[in-house]
């Protein structure tokens, strides 16, 4: 036994002291050393501070698209610029764009983001800059708002290819000379691997670290280790990009950055994690397998000398797939399972599966997937040749009732990819809906794609390319409802937790009749998809509630101090209307200011000036919301004012 020790102990010297050598094709199973645990960092934190005003003010000159403030984050020579937003905090309807200066990528971020409070990594932008820009829709902003805006305390740079390649010995093992082929060299000659690939993601996680991860089961769910996400915080702070790899087999994505792809979400949550076997199951906010297929287990694991394959991002790299293997124990030529009974590199875990399949540090995380059925067989996670994976057996074992849907193949849930490796023609669209493909429509207030709908007061109506079965978007979907007057109703831009749209409107007593559903994209860009509506019937609502209260006031500061309260209870789908102006009995002398909050103290509106220096603003209860909301009257800046302000609720 003492041999057997010095015998491990010498195999680790070498490969810690060689970055790429192989081990023996037989020998000792050695213990894994905790380097072999460590995820693959791909950049480094700097620190600076980048802030809006605070409050800002929308008096800033401002070009026509509503950008009130540009930062520039530049780090000459980096990979990569991520910003880490320390706080965001911003007027209703306000939001910031993170983008590559020549808008090649991008990503919006307003208060709905899950760390707005507390802390968040942005999307990264390929290349050594990356703008920050503060926007706000609302022309009629004026002065100083109160919302505190954005502070930037520090951003990530992504490491040079130099740089990555001195950073020490890879936390997972090239058998040999790397065999491993970039994904699009598989695409003609096996279609199968190459689709089955398509599900594959990399993670770029708190800003400066790298694994991979893939899509489990139809609804959305990745798959990835525990040692690269492990907390909510972690999933909430990851780039989930997919189909980063070149456009053709000669294409070169051996650098961080090179070959970028589609970033889906750059947030998920945590659904269920385990250390000793090294997993952790995300659900991202939209569902994408549609677009990219999914992978499914195996329930009775993998079996020695089958043959399999791995598609990985390799050191950050573009997606490559480890397909052959130079390796004694694997005489076929192509990578096999070497054995079942590897020493398990996580403290309490079960033996892993052996392969001498090609991998390095950032393919934490990838799937190990059988060659004759393509279902996965293992959960790569650590090295050194074998490289190992955990059964997927005991992962689908102690996921137990959180198993996605379709993540195990039967009748009923097929390889999306099917025999001939070719997605199946999808399912018709559903009776309630109407597809379209729209561009430059002003976020959905010109050239739209239009449906005339027929409602009855007290509908509970749905209209989504989210949420709803059958809906689909590519791009910025923006929704907006009108009645029959041609009055907006209803409108969504961001639903979903991405870029699609999705809303609910319960149709107010007398306003049954004909509405038409307005289906474009944000800004002027392009998108496409699939509307679904759904409506619920219900009983006509009761007539409008109607009351009112008079105020005096001064030094209100616009209305965030001082002011007169009143609470209203509010269900979801109803209309609140407050005014000094526009409704029965409201009245006002001086210049009136109006705001509206939820129980938590979120502005959810506010009105300065909507009837000269008269105040009125209307409010629809979102899906999902509901309760206790107060009015606030005050008075602009901190002059005097009074009047009586008067309300309706539908």
């Amino acid at each position: 036994m003492e041999n057997i020790r010095l015998a491990c102990l010498a195999v680790s010297l070498v490969l810690g002291a060689t970055a790429g050598a192989s081990a023996p094709a037989s020998g000792p199973v050695c213990e894994a050393s905790p380097a072999s645990q460590s995820i693959k960092k791909v950049g480094e934190e700097v620190v600076r501070r980048l802030e809006s005003p605070h409050p800002y003010a929308a008096v800033e000159p401002r070009a026509a698209t509503g950008v009130l403030h540009t930062e520039t984050l530049t780090h000459p020579g980096a990979a990569y610029i991520a910003p880490h937003f320390a706080t965001l905090e911003l007027e209703e309807g306000d939001y910031v764009i993170v983008r590559a200066p020549d808008g090649s990528r991008s990503w919006r971020y307003d208060n709905t983001h899950p760390r707005a409070r507390d802390g968040f990594w942005g999307i990264p932008i390929p290349g050594d800059t990356a703008l920050i820009e503060l926007h706000s829709p609302a022309v009629h902003h004026q002065g100083v708002l109160d919302a505190y805006g954005y502070r930037i305390d520090k951003y990530a740079r992504g490491y040079t290819a130099q740089e990555l390649g001195t950073q020490g010995v890879q936390a997972e093992a090239l058998c040999g000379a790397d065999e491993s082929g970039w994904a699009r060299c598989y695409e003609g000659s096996e279609p199968q691997l190459y689709n089955h690939g398509r599900a594959v993601a990399r993670l770029l996680i708190n800003g400066s670290s790298a694994c991979t991860g893939w899509l489990v089961g139809n609804q959305g769910h990745l798959l990835t280790n525990n040692h690269c996400i492990s907390t909510a915080t972690d999933a909430q702070n990851t780039t989930y990009e997919f189909m980063a790899e070149g456009a053709t087999c000669a294409t070169n994505c051996g650098s961080w950055g090179a070959c970028p792809g589609t970033v889906v979400a750059t947030s998920a949550t945590l659904v269920k994690t385990d250390d000793p076997r090294d997993y952790t199951l995300v659900q991202l906010p939209t569902n994408p397998t549609s677009t990219y297929g999914f992978l499914q287990l195996r329930a009775t694991g993998a079996v020695v000398d089958e043959r399999i394959y791995v598609p990985q991002h390799p050191a950050a790299y573009g997606k490559k797939i480890a397909v052959t293997s130079s390796a004694t124990a694997d005489a076929s030529g192509y990578a096999e399972v070497y054995s079942l009974n590897e020493a398990a590199c996580q403290s309490g875990g079960p033996s892993d599966v052996g392969y001498y399949a090609d991998t390095q540090g950032g393919s934490s995380g990838s799937p190990v997937i059988a060659y004759t059925d393509h279902q996965v067989v293992s959960l790569h996670h650590c090295a050194n040749c074998p490289n190992r994976g955990v059964p997927i057996q005991d992962i689908i074992t102690h996921l137990g009732s959180s198993l996605p849907p379709c993540a195990l193949r039967s009748d009923t849930c097929p390889d999306p990819w099917g025999a001939s490796g070719q997605p199946p023609p999808p399912p018709p669209p559903p009776a309630d809906s109407f597809t379209f493909s729209a561009t430059n429509t002003n976020s959905a207030w010109q050239n739209t794609v239009n449906k005339s709908l027929t409602f009855t007061a007290g509908d509970v109506v749905e209209v989504g390319t989210c949420n709803l079965t059958g809906a689909t978007a590519n791009g910025d979907t923006y929704l907006r409802l009108f009645d029959g007057a041609g009055v907006q109703a209803a409108a969504n831009d961001d639903a979903c937790g991405g870029r699609s749209s999705y809303f609910k409107y319960t149709v107010p007593a007398g306003k049954g009749g004909t509405y038409q559903v307005r289906a474009g994209c944000y800004s002027s860009g392009s998108c496409d998809g699939t509307v679904v509506w759904k409506r619920t019937a219900g009983t006509s609502p009761p007539g409008p509630i109607t009351a009112s209260f008079s105020y005096t006031a001064s030094s209100t500061q616009n209305a965030t101090r001082n002011t007169t309260h009143r609470d209203v209870t509010l269900a979801e789908g109803q209309t609140l209307q407050l005014g000094t102006c526009t409704l029965a009995g409201a009245s006002g002398s001086g210049d009136t200011y109006l705001r509206l909050y939820t129980s938590t103290g979120t502005l959810v509106g506010a009105n300065d000036n909507a009837c000269g220096s008269l105040s009125f603003l209307s409010y629809t209860v979102p899906a999902g919301a509901g309760g206790t909301y107060q009015l606030r009257a005050g008075c602009a800046s901190n002059r005097s004012c009074g009047g009586t302000v008067a309300y309706t609720l539908q």
